[in-house]
């Protein structure tokens, strides 16, 4: 989304404004931002208490949204299970229509519940010590860069 400074079009939060309505003398909120992109929280008692304001709505998880994410999601993503995969007890409820079983023929009462997003990082002791000693001996290369680089510019 291309905006200019200061344009609500590129704000993902919005305070809501009032304005005083000369002819009824009440004060109105004004400039409400289109409801297909924003949701309104909160309210407020009293114009201007700064408690209402809009945030931006995405349809879609915010790391498939490129406006957000310019580069592919960094997270892993998990299926959460609940229930017992083997050897559930069959039901013998009618209503419940078919009961699931896994592979082997077994009973199971698993369901998809929910999704982790994350990102999991693994490492030894040694191997996250030898990588901040590389990332120190960066940076310092890297000052030593700048510090040639603004030398020159003088």
């Amino acid at each position: 989304m291309k905006g200019k400074l200061g344009d609500d079009s590129v704000r993902n939060i919005i305070m809501a404004r009032y304005s005083m309505d000369k002819r009824l003398q009440v004060e109105r909120e004004v400039k409400i931002p289109p409801a297909t992109l924003f949701l309104g929280v909160g309210s407020d008692l009293t114009p201007n208490a700064g408690s209402k304001h809009y945030r931006r709505f995405y349809p879609k998880e915010l790391e498939l949204v490129p406006e957000v994410m310019t580069q592919p999601s960094p997270f892993d993503s998990y299926e959460l299970k609940r229930g017992q995969s083997r050897g559930a007890s069959k039901s013998w409820w009618s209503f419940e229509g078919a009961q699931k079983v896994d592979a082997s023929g077994q009973a199971s009462t698993e369901q998809v519940v929910g999704k982790f997003k994350g990102v999991v990082s693994v490492q030894t002791k040694e191997d996250k010590e030898k990588y901040q000693e590389y990332k120190s001996k960066l940076l310092q290369s890297l000052k030593k860069l700048l510090n040639t680089l603004s030398q020159k510019k003088i």
